[in-house]
């Protein structure tokens, strides 16, 4: 666990993204489900293309751990839009911040001689309590699923 702004422990603020599918989906709703919040750099970028890729193809194992998955890009609708249609074939939809209120409010840092936006995640108990954050200090540094689940599972 990577918890720089020392985050676990503390609630999550209360936030509303429109997706990729049109929706507008208020974080709150989803209380009840342990919440995954992924921040991801954007679409151009390969990373975030193969670990929304690899949890697309894990998504019946994130509903038997009682997840929903949160995936916010900084970006517009368009991109959302193709992150969900090519990467995640349409197993969850990509949330977009396009004035990039939320992706600050967590803390989703921007390095521009680390190339932009550095990925982040974030797990979220059924009460809204933040269990586990993890900031990745360069644009390859993204937990791997095996992590995420082991996390979800300590939830």
């Amino acid at each position: 666990m990577k918890d720089k702004f020392k985050l676990v422990g503390t609630k999550i603020p209360e936030f509303s993204l429109p997706n990729s599918r049109g929706d507008r989906i208020n974080l709150k709703t989803l209380l009840g489900k342990k919440i995954l919040i992924i921040l991801l750099r954007g679409l151009m970028d390969p990373f975030c293309q193969a670990q929304v890729f690899r949890l697309g193809k894990e998504v019946d194992k994130l509903k038997n751990l009682n997840t929903e998955i949160y995936a916010i890009t900084a970006d517009r609708f368009e991109n959302a839009r193709r992150l969900e249609l090519h990467y995640t074939k349409s197993a969850f939809p990509i949330f977009f911040d396009r004035k990039h209120e939320v992706v600050r409010m967590l803390h989703q840092e921007v390095k521009i001689f680390k190339l932009g936006r550095l990925p982040a995640v974030l797990i979220v108990d059924v009460e809204g309590t933040i269990k586990w954050t993890y900031y990745g200090s360069d644009f390859r540094d993204i937990p791997t699923n095996k992590e995420i689940f082991e996390a979800l599972e300590k939830s």
